[in-house]
């Protein structure tokens, strides 16, 4: 009724910008917006609104990426868990790991006793940083045996991003790719 009505009551609700999406011309604007609300739902709609925990971008997948690759570092927020729904995947930041260092993805599987590799654990770091996967997916996707290994490999890491100026940049460098979404392919 909001978009519709010219009520003093509803000029909190900003109008103007969803209606100019329909048309320039107001009249125009408000005759499609009441076709649109009259027209029949979606089975894409009806299934996004039965889901018991609605996402919080609803759209195509290009959107959804776009809208995750725009405002992901911006405004995610450790009490929102809506927030997080937009930081990128395990395999996002594997693929980016891997571009940025110039590794086969296999690379990261590798673990030799005794010799740090270094893109792996930053792989292992970026995903209990951003990804807010549990420790038991990230410990599938990297092949570990347990719990404590993710929880090594990010405090390795740590103590490294202290002390080692090139790992910081290369940190720095994949963060930026992983916030603007370059690492599609």
């Amino acid at each position: 009724a909001g978009y519709l009505s010219n009520a003093r009551k509803w000029d909190w609700l900003s109008k103007k910008l969803l209606l100019s999406m329909l048309s320039e011309k107001p009249a125009v604007a408000v005759k499609e917006y009441r076709k649109f609300i009259q027209g029949e739902e979606t089975q894409e709609v009806l299934g996004f609104f039965g889901k018991k925990n609605l996402p919080s971008v609803f759209g195509t997948d290009t959107f959804v990426q776009w809208v995750k690759d725009e405002f992901f570092e911006r405004n995610r927020h450790q009490e929102v868990p809506q927030s997080w729904q937009l930081a990128p995947s395990i395999p996002d930041i594997k693929e980016t790991v891997c571009q940025s260092y110039g590794i086969p993805i296999t690379a990261l599987a590798k673990t030799v006793r005794g010799q740090a590799n270094g893109p792996r654990n930053l792989a292992i770091y970026l995903c209990r940083k951003l990804s807010r996967e549990k420790l038991e997916d990230i410990c599938k996707e990297f092949d570990l045996g347990s719990y404590s290994s993710v929880s090594s490999a990010v405090i390795r890491t740590e103590n490294l991003l202290a002390n080692d100026n090139r790992l910081r940049k290369k940190f720095a460098e994949i963060r930026i790719k992983l916030s603007k979404g370059q690492a599609k392919t």
